[in-house]
């Protein structure tokens, strides 16, 4: 990714995810990422990766209700809950 690229998500990011409210894939592997967050902000997402990061929670993945997929592989993840009934499988 380059470096106006990192600019311009840096300046979407910003504003909150909200703004990606029909944003159904997001792919954010090997980004060094310590939080999630701010994901709960971007409820359609469909397909979460997030593997290969340094994150000890996946705050806000609960809150995704259409979530489908999540790759979480890699991280430094102390525990994994879930409130629902649901379990999602990688």
């Amino acid at each position: 990714m380059g470096i106006s690229a990192i600019a311009e998500l840096l300046v979407i990011i910003s504003g909150g995810l909200d703004s990606l409210c029909s944003l159904h894939t997001l792919i954010l592997s090997h980004n060094q990422l310590i939080t999630t967050k701010l994901l709960s902000e971007a409820p359609a997402i469909q397909v979460l990766d997030v593997a290969h990061n340094h994150l000890p929670l996946l705050d806000g993945v609960g809150r995704l209700p259409l979530l489908q997929s999540l790759d979480a592989r890699d991280n430094n993840l102390l525990s994994v809950s879930t409130n629902s009934s649901r379990l999602l499988y990688t």
